[in-house]
């Protein structure tokens, strides 16, 4: 999700030096955390939207219930 003010490139770059971050820690929290970061990109909730502290209903759904494409992709960037 982007950060309040943030564009779209912006978030999606900085998840990306997320992710290198925290595979570079070596660790498996650092792992987790990559990998987290990496699935919420295909999670319709987040699309890299404006974070503004509220959690709709719709967002939670999406999240919860993703479909079968948006599992399959998250799944192939996680190898």
């Amino acid at each position: 999700m982007a950060k309040e003010g943030k564009t779209t490139a912006e978030a999606k770059l900085g998840t990306s030096q997320f992710i290198n971050s925290q595979i570079e820690t070596g660790t498996y929290i650092g792992l987790g955390a990559a990998l987290h970061a990496n699935e919420d990109r295909f999670a319709d909730g987040h699309e890299f939207q404006e974070l503004d502290g509220h959690i709709t209903m719709e967002h939670v759904i999406d999240d919860w219930f993703p479909n079968i494409s948006d599992v399959i992709d998250a799944f192939m960037t996680d190898r």
